[in-house]
C-alpha cells in the first residue's frame, strides 16, 4: 500500500493539482482534469486506511469536506461508499479502534459531516430536520453533553440549522435566541472545532440580524466570526463568506468605503480557492455595492457574473439572488434614462424584458420554497410596473400609464402583506407604494401611507423629535429620507415651492445622516433644479432667502448635527439665484 500511494498516486495526483490550479485554458477544459483527480483521490484513500486507518480518516474528512464545500455531489458520495466499503468490515473496524478511533466518535463525526453536506448542497430542509434531530436526541448520535469536543458538534448543528432557517424564512426570533445560548454555551479559546462552531455561530446570529434589518448588530457578529475565522486560518471560504457578508452590511449602512475591500478581499479568496458558489456570493455584494454608489453597468456586470455560476451550479438561492440584484440594477438604469427623457423606448422595452425575467425568478423561488426570497421578488416586480407607468406616461400619456400604476400597488400591496419584512425594508416597500399612488392620482392614499411608514418603524426610533438623532442606527434614516422627498414632490406639484424646498433639505439632512457618500443626494439637486429653474427669478430668490436664514440652517444644525450650507450654496450656483 505503501509503495502504491509513494511512487503511483501521489506524483499523479501532484502533476493534475499542478495542471488544474495552473488555470490554463478555459474553466471547461479542466473539468476533465478534476475528474482524473478525483478519481484517483477515492483510489487512494482505499490504501490510506490499509497502510494507516487514522490518517485515512483524516484524508476522507478532508476530501469529504472539501467536496462538499465545492458541491462536488457525485465525488463526495464515492468518498463516503469507499470509506464506509472499508470501514464496515468487523476486522476492520477493529483497526481504527487500534489507532485510537472509536466507533462513537465516527457516529459523532459523521452526524456532523452530514449536516455540512446537507448545508453545503443547498438541500436546506434537510439540514434543518437532521440538525434538529441531533439537538434533540444527542445520545442517538453519541453526543457526551459532558465533553467540550462533543459540545462542538452541537454548536455547528446549531450554527448550520439558523443559517439555513434564515436562508428558507428570513429573519427568526427564535433562531437568534436559539443561536445565542449555543455561543455562550461554547468555550472561548477551545480547539479547532470549538473555535469553528463559535465562528459559524456568530456567521449565522449576523446573517439573521441582517436579514431582520439590525445591521449595526449583523456588523458587531460579523467582526466576532472574521476574528474567529483569522485566528483559525482553516476554513478561508467561510472567512470569504463573513467579509463578503460583512461588506454587504456595511454597504447598506452607506459605509460603502468599509465594504468594498472586505468585498474584493472576499472576491480574491474566493478565486484562489476556485469555489465558484463562495464566488457568486461576493459578486452579488459586489453588485449591490456598485448599484448603491450608481455605477449601474458595473452592477449589471457583477450580477450576470454572479448568475451564470448559480445557473451552472443549478443553485436555487443564489440564482435568485443575482436575478434580484440584476433586475434592481437593470430597471433603476433605466429609470434614470427615464428621468432624463432619454432613450424612452429602449428603457420600456429594457424594463419589459427584467418583467418576464422577475417572473422566471419567481418561480424558482417558489419552486424552492424560499419563502424570504418571494416577497422581495414582489416587490421589485412592483417598482417595475411603476418605472413602466412613468416611462409610458411619457411616451403615451397619463392615461395609458395608470394600469401599470394600478399593477404596481397590487404588487407592492400583495409583498408588503408577505411575513418576514424587517422594519427598514418594509418601510422602504411603503414608500413606493406611496410614490405609485401619487403618481396615480391617489393623494390621500400616498399621504396615508407616508404616516404608515413611521408607524411601522421602530416606536422607540421613530419620532425624531423625541429621539436625539445618534440614538438612531443610521440605516433608518434612508426611508425617512424617502419619505421626505415624496413629501417634498407633492408639495411642489401642489405649488408650495417652499414647504417643498424644505422637505427636501430635511431629506438631505436624513440621506447625510444615512451616509455622507450617499448618492441620493445628487437626485436631491436635480429635482430641485428642474422644479425651480421655470420659476421667476424674484420667486427664485425668495426661496433660496429662506433657506440661506442663518436660522433656520443652524436650527438644522443644532437638532442633527449636519450642515447644509454646502448643499444650499451648490442649488443656488445652479439657479444663478
Amino acid at each position: 500500500a505503501h509503495g502504491l500511494i509513494l511512487n503511483y498516486y501521489d506524483p499523479r495526483i501532484r502533476q493534475l493539482e499542478e495542471q488544474i490550479n495552473s488555470k490554463e485554458g478555459a474553466p471547461k477544459d479542466r473539468v476533465p482534469l478534476r475528474e482524473r483527480l478525483q478519481k484517483l483521490r477515492v483510489e487512494r484513500l482505499y490504501y490510506l486506511l490499509v497502510e494507516d486507518p487514522r490518517r485515512g480518516y483524516e484524508e476522507y474528512r478532508r476530501l469529504s469536506d472539501q467536496a462538499n464545500r465545492h458541491r462536488w455531489v457525485g465525488y463526495g458520495m464515492r468518498l463516503l461508499d469507499e470509506f464506509l466499503r472499508f470501514y464496515n468490515y468487523p476486522t476492520r473496524r477493529k483497526l481504527f479502534q487500534d489507532r485510537g478511533i472509536s466507533d462513537q466518535q465516527i457516529v459523532r463525526e459523521s452526524a456532523q459531516m452530514w449536516v455540512e453536506r446537507f448545508h453545503w448542497w443547498g438541500q436546506y430542509q434537510r439540514s434543518i430536520h437532521l440538525a434538529e434531530k441531533i439537538l434533540a436526541q444527542p445520545e442517538l448520535f453519541s453526543i457526551r453533553l459532558c465533553e467540550e469536543e462533543d459540545i462542538a458538534v452541537l454548536g455547528n448543528a446549531r450554527a448550520l440549522w439558523a443559517r439555513a432557517k434564515a436562508l428558507l424564512s428570513g429573519y427568526d426570533s427564535e433562531a437568534v435566541r436559539e443561536a445565542e445560548k449555543m455561543w455562550e454555551r461554547l468555550p472561548r479559546g477551545g480547539k479547532e472545532r470549538e473555535a469553528l462552531a463559535r465562528a459559524r455561530l456568530a456567521t449565522s446570529i449576523g446573517y439573521l440580524y441582517r436579514l431582520g434589518g439590525m445591521l449595526s448588530e449583523a456588523s458587531r457578529w460579523y467582526v466576532k466570526a472574521q476574528a474567529e475565522f483569522r485566528v483559525l486560518k482553516a476554513y478561508r471560504d467561510e472567512l470569504a463568506q463573513v467579509l463578503n457578508n460583512l461588506a454587504f452590511a456595511y454597504a447598506r449602512q452607506g459605509r460603502v468605503d468599509l465594504a468594498r475591500p472586505l468585498a474584493h478581499e472576499a472576491l480574491q479568496i474566493d478565486e484562489e480557492l476556485g469555489n465558484e458558489y463562495s464566488t457568486g456570493l461576493t459578486l452579488s455584494t459586489l453588485s449591490s455595492i456598485a448599484r448603491m454608489r450608481g455605477h449601474y453597468t458595473q452592477a449589471i456586470e457583477y450580477a450576470k457574473e454572479a448568475l451564470e455560476l448559480f445557473r451552472e451550479l443549478e443553485d436555487a438561492h443564489g440564482v435568485v439572488l443575482a436575478h434580484l440584484g440584476l433586475a434592481e440594477a437593470q430597471r433603476r438604469k433605466a429609470k434614470q434614462d427615464i428621468e432624463k427623457n432619454r432613450k424612452l423606448e429602449e428603457a420600456r422595452k429594457e424594463l419589459e424584458k427584467i418583467a418576464e425575467d422577475l417572473e422566471g425568478a419567481l418561480e424558482t423561488a417558489r419552486g424552492a420554497e424560499l419563502k424570504d426570497a418571494e416577497r422581495r421578488l414582489r416587490a421589485e416586480q412592483g417598482r417595475l410596473q411603476r418605472d413602466l407607468g412613468h416611462a409610458v406616461r411619457v411616451l403615451e400619456g397619463a392615461e395609458k400609464s395608470m394600469a401599470h400604476y394600478t399593477s404596481s400597488a397590487r404588487l407592492l400591496r400583495d409583498a408588503l402583506n408577505l411575513d418576514g419584512w424587517n422594519p427598514v425594508e418594509k418601510a422602504d416597500a411603503q414608500q413606493d407604494l406611496a410614490e405609485t399612488l401619487f403618481f396615480s392620482g391617489d393623494e390621500v392614499g400616498a399621504e396615508e401611507c407616508l404616516e404608515q411608514i413611521k408607524r411601522s418603524l421602530d416606536e422607540d426610533i421613530v419620532t425624531l423629535s423625541e429621539k436625539a438623532a445618534p440614538q438612531i442606527p443610521n440605516e433608518y434614516y434612508l426611508p425617512l429620507a424617502k419619505v421626505e422627498m415624496t413629501h417634498g414632490q407633492i408639495a411642489f406639484m401642489h405649488g408650495k415651492e417652499a414647504e417643498g424646498l424644505q422637505r427636501f433639505l430635511q431629506a438631505y439632512v436624513y440621506f447625510t445622516l444615512f451616509s455622507p457618500d450617499a448618492v441620493e443626494k445628487d437626485a436631491l439637486l436635480e429635482y430641485l433644479y428642474k422644479r425651480m429653474r421655470d420659476l421667476t427669478v424674484v420667486q427664485q430668490r425668495d426661496l433660496m432667502e429662506k433657506v440661506r436664514d442663518r436660522a433656520f440652517q443652524s436650527q438644522l444644525q443644532d437638532k442633527f448635527g449636519v450642515n447644509v450650507e454646502s448643499f444650499v450654496r451648490d442649488l443656488g450656483d445652479l439657479l444663478g439665484a
